[in-house]
């Protein structure tokens, strides 16, 4: 059964990616790869990051939403392998490649989401920088507040 608040994040998780999707059909051939300032990542790698992080926190979500005790570990730091690797893999990929992977990990992350029960929103986990965090407020910040950030990131490396 899928869950009204699940259905609803998904519905809006849509929206909030699509803008992101838009910019990347619309990348600048000389801006693609380019970082915009030393230490920054280009406009590539930027999508490969959010590629991999959408499906990843709603994971996150889904995993935390279904356990029986509150408060447990979820998550990863800012070094962690698992973040890093597919965007030094991904950073040179076709814009057609990173729009297809933004689509297939939007989906992924939709039905994630669907899939938690109603009660699993309010279920908390313990982040490693942010202590403990409901689904809610995890979704919040790693997922939605992650894109806009982003979105942002995007418009200032060049992408319209």
């Amino acid at each position: 059964m899928t869950s009204s608040i699940g259905a609803e994040r998904a519905d809006q998780l849509a929206v909030a990616l699509q803008p992101i999707v838009v910019q990347a059909e619309h990348l600048r051939a000389d801006l693609v790869y380019r970082a915009p300032a030393p230490g920054e990542w280009s406009a590539m790698e930027i999508l490969a990051h959010v590629a991999e992080f959408v499906p990843y926190w709603a994971s996150q979500a889904e995993a935390v939403s279904r356990r029986t005790v509150n408060d447990q570990p979820f998550g990863r730091g800012r070094d962690d392998p698992s973040r890093l690797e597919p965007i030094a893999k991904h950073a040179h990929d076709t814009v057609s490649e990173i729009v297809e992977r933004l689509r297939l990990g939007l989906d992924e992350a939709q039905a994630l989401l669907r899939a938690i029960p109603d009660d699993g929103w309010h279920r908390t986990g313990h982040h490693l920088l942010q202590g403990e965090m409901s689904v809610e407020t995890f979704v919040q910040k790693f997922l939605f507040d992650h894109l806009a950030e982003h979105r942002t990131q995007l418009r200032e490396a060049g992408a319209s």
